[in-house]
């Protein structure tokens, strides 16, 4: 038996950069055909398919184009949701595409808190979903597992671990590895946008990355794919889908003035070839004089894309003045890890009598990212709003919801 392992495709992630927002669905479709030819039986997709969960028109037409040739080439998917495919209305576009036939939500309990497998070739798949913040981890404190006889099993989830948290995202909201049931074969992670290897009593514990990046500091480190997993000849094949290459210019701007910065930006793209190439140029340091908007970054993004570039990107997060040198906070750290260690500095200053207030702060931090969508008209839009704050407010006493409902609400 063969599966594939991928996770984080955040389809229509980029909506704002013309070049780029079709990427994540070119880097899907590619990772079905590696799929197809390579004869696997099923896929795992370990969270964050979508980049919200009510995506564009155009990007859910995508996804159902690609599910539906891995559908008619008997390949069948199997998901979790991912704390960007969450909605606490329960609305996703996941729903839709499993309405159709095309995936397969394996995250899922009975009434009485324990894990609903799904089989298939005598292979029992069951799974979590991801919330941010780390909210599932009182989901886990409350399962029962009691996993089928069968030949492999696979845990399916969404959730950084704290003994396997890389370096920089140190702060990002994480579950001890003793909350995971015991006993599967293969634990198929996602969450953490970084490639790497794990182990739960001896068994693999595996986040592949995304497969496309989503920021820059993940187009810094370009080398998106999946894992193909052969459970008989217990091999494991990294598979790339990258699609473009790129070029990384670094400038130490400490102590030079605005100008002093452009000039070796131009200085340095001259000297490089990169046509059809992503060029990303990352700045820091402390300015001698002037300020930010004095390095004409438009010229220079200009000239590269004369050059044949097919896109520049700018990360000046760590370029600052000496009027702004004290600021504390890194921009350039993740941006859920920067939401959620605001909300522990702030939560214990703002009391709400009879409810949590840091995961009453994630999850209306979660309803207000969803976007109006297209030919939606503003009055649907607000009521869609008010429903998912209703609901919150409703279901926040997790002690007072069954686990079934909380994994709907």
């Amino acid at each position: 038996m063969r599966f594939a392992h991928m996770s984080d495709v955040h389809l229509g992630s980029w909506s704002a950069h013309p070049e780029l927002k079709d990427k994540a669905c070119e880097a899907f479709s590619k990772a079905a055909d590696i799929c197809i030819s390579q004869k696997t039986d099923f896929i795992i997709i370990a969270g964050d398919f979508f980049d919200t969960s009510m995506p564009s028109i155009d990007v859910l037409k995508s996804a159902l184009e690609t599910t539906k040739k891995l559908h008619d080439g008997g390949i069948s998917i199997y998901v979790v949701p991912g704390s960007h495919d969450f909605s606490p209305t329960g609305k996703t576009a996941l729903s839709l595409l499993e309405a159709a036939g095309f995936v397969k939500n394996v995250a899922n309990v009975d009434s009485d808190g324990n894990l609903v497998f799904t089989k298939i070739n005598d292979v029992a798949i069951s799974g979590m979903i991801g919330r941010k913040g780390s909210l599932e981890h009182d989901y886990f404190s409350r399962i029962s597992c009691s996993i089928p006889e069968c030949r492999y099993s696979i845990f399916v989830m969404h959730s950084a671990i704290n003994e396997y948290k890389p370096e920089h995202l140190k702060d990002m909201a994480a579950l001890p590895l003793s909350a995971l049931p015991k006993g599967f074969d293969y634990y198929a992670n996602g969450h953490v946008h970084k490639k790497f290897e794990g182990n739960i009593d001896g068994k693999p514990l595996i986040f592949p990355g995304p497969l496309f990046p989503t920021e820059f500091t993940e187009m810094a480190e370009y080398d998106s794919g999946f894992w193909i997993i052969d459970t008989e000849a217990k091999e494991s094949k990294w598979n790339s889908v990258k699609l473009f290459d790129f070029e990384l210019i670094t400038i130490d701007g400490d102590n030079k003035e605005p100008h002093e910065i452009y000039e070796e930006m131009l200085k340095k793209i001259k000297s490089l070839s990169i046509s059809g190439k992503l060029l990303l140029i990352k700045a820091r340091g402390v300015l001698k004089n002037g300020r930010l908007p004095d390095i004409d970054f438009n010229s220079i993004a200009a000239i590269a894309l004369e050059k044949g570039a097919f896109s520049v990107k700018k990360n000046f997060n760590k370029l600052t003045t000496k009027e702004y040198e004290e600021i504390k906070i890194d921009a350039s750290t993740n941006v859920q890890s920067i939401e959620e260690k605001l909300i522990e500095e702030h939560c214990s200053q703002s009391k709400l009598d009879g409810f949590d207030t840091k995961e009453i702060s994630i999850r209306l931090i979660e309803s207000l990212s969803a976007e109006k969508q297209e030919d939606e008209a503003n009055a649907v839009f607000e009521n869609r709003l008010k429903e998912s704050f209703s609901e919150i407010l409703r279901l926040d006493k997790a002690d007072k919801v069954p686990l079934k409902a909380s994994f709907n609400d």
